[in-house]
This record gives C-alpha cells, structure tokens and sequence, in this order.
C-alpha cells in the first residue's frame, strides 16, 4: 500500500490543479505497482479477474478524453468491471436458511441502499435535461446497487476476509461514484474530487485483495 502514496499525492495534486490528464496518468499507473506487488498470486488468478484489469484499464484511458465521450466511455467500462467483480463473489455466495434478526437486518439495509440510490437520481434528475443520459445513469447505478445486495449476502454469510474486502471495496467505489457526481453536477469542490480519488484508489486496492485473497470462512451467519 505505501508503494501507492506517491501516486496518490500526484493525483491530489492533479485535482487540486485541475490537471485532469495528469490525474489520468496517475490513475493508470497504480495498476503497475499493484500487478508487481500481487504477481505470485496475479498468475493464478481467474478469468473474472483478468476481465476486472481490462475493463478498469479502459475505463482509466477515456479518462484522458474530454467531454462526454470521455466521462461517458470511463462509466460505460466501469461499470463492466463491476460486472465481473459481483459475478466472482457471487461464486461464494451461499444460499441457506436466515433467522429473524439477520433477515431484519438485510431489509432494513437493502432499503437504506434503495433510498439513497433514489435521493442521489433524484438530485442528478435536477441537473440533467437529456432523458437518454438520465436513463444510463439510472441503469448505471442500478449495477451498483446490484453489486451492494451481492456484497450484503456474501459478507452476512461467511464473514471471511474476501467477503469484507469486497463489501469494502464496494462501498469505496459506490460513494466515489457519488462523490464524482456531486464534483461534476452540484458541488464543484477540490475537496469532493480529492475525497473521490483517494476511495477510488482504496476501492482498486481493495479489488486487488479480493481477487487474491483465498475463501476461508470464520463464521457463518446465515441469511437468505
């Protein structure tokens, strides 16, 4: 992780300068360091995982792209990669029977994710005119809320340390997702756009993590 704090500070200040290209660059080179310190476990690692780099990688390269076709090319390709990151934790993610409380738990949760989701739209509703940009950003978000009830399942069930670092690297991306809408439609703040890179890059950490992190159960909590 300290190897990542140089690249860090070069994105803060890219923000902070509005250099988007440099906060580009940096974006794309925390790849590089995370690929060489992960490399024993990167060579065993699955499908999903390769796809994850891929897609992310892309993502970062629109980011050097001004306009729409940039912001639009990174969201398209984001939210791909969060494809692949639910679909491997959706292979260790077990149905079984739930008690009351958990059950209670998952409900109330789902419906807090649920209520945000539609405040944040709603906000976003505000800003834009063009209903096909309105309807992608609802279906944007609706894989992330997808990706958050997969997370919720998996962590309640098998309290491991793969489950806690994808629920937290989920959580990473969803509010750095929120925080680079505020930045861009309602709250044009350095502050909001350094807050977003500095959990994007704790959320990629996280994915790094995850994808070579083994399953191994500490406890089981059943739900659902």
């Amino acid at each position: 992780m300290l190897a990542l704090l140089p690249l860090l500070l070069v994105q803060i200040y890219a923000v902070m300068e509005s250099q988007t290209w440099l906060s580009s660059l940096s974006g794309l080179l925390l790849f590089f360091p995370l690929l060489h310190g992960f490399c024993c476990e990167v060579k065993k690692s699955r499908l999903n995982f390769r796809a994850f780099v891929i897609t992310a990688v892309l993502a970062g390269i629109f980011g050097f792209f001004q306009h729409k076709i940039g912001h639009f090319g990174m969201m398209v390709f984001s939210g791909i990669s969060y494809l692949f990151l639910y679909l491997e934790a959706l292979k260790f993610t077990e149905r079984s029977a739930a008690n009351r409380y958990i059950k209670i738990v998952f409900v109330i949760l789902v419906i807090l994710n649920v209520y945000f989701l539609v405040g944040h739209l709603e906000e976003l509703k505000r800003k834009i005119s063009d209903m096909g940009e309105m309807i992608f950003y609802v279906f944007y978000y609706l894989n992330l809320l997808v990706m958050a009830l997969i997370a919720l399942v998996y962590y309640l069930n098998s309290y491991s340390k793969k489950s806690v670092y994808f629920i937290s690297l989920t959580l990473a991306l969803l509010f750095a997702d929120v925080f680079r809408d505020m930045a861009l439609f309602y709250l044009p703040d350095a502050s909001v756009e350094v807050i977003q890179a500095i959990l994007r890059m704790a959320g990629l950490f996280m994915a790094f993590k995850f994808f070579t992190t083994s399953e191994k159960k500490l406890r089981l909590i059943n739900l659902v």
